[in-house]
């Protein structure tokens, strides 16, 4: 089934649903390392990313009472969009600058 990621998410920051947020936050990443078809890459992740849930949504509530930052980007439609053009490299490097 197709989902529009940014859609999902964006509905999810009007109403600071963080929780749901936290969810596809972590199900977006975990879709992108399950593609990478490394399962111990992935199964590591995924632990973390659930051990990263139970503070998230503090940095959600942050970003969304933060007049300098925004609760939400382009940063996983711009990373969706260099997977699916098959741009190596610019998804390398946007994945880098996500972490940041």
């Amino acid at each position: 089934m197709k989902w529009d990621a940014r859609c999902i998410i964006s509905c999810r920051c009007k109403t600071n649903d963080y929780l749901s947020m936290s969810a596809s936050n972590r199900d977006f990443h975990v879709a992108i390392a399950t593609a990478g078809g490394n399962p111990y890459f992935k199964q590591g992740y995924a632990r973390m990313l659930d051990e990263g849930r139970r503070l998230l949504h503090m940095h959600f509530d942050y970003l969304s009472s933060s007049p300098e930052e925004a609760l939400l980007t382009s940063e996983h439609a711009d990373m969706i969009e260099a997977i699916r053009i098959k741009d190596t490299e610019k998804a390398d490097q946007l994945a880098h600058a996500h972490t940041r």
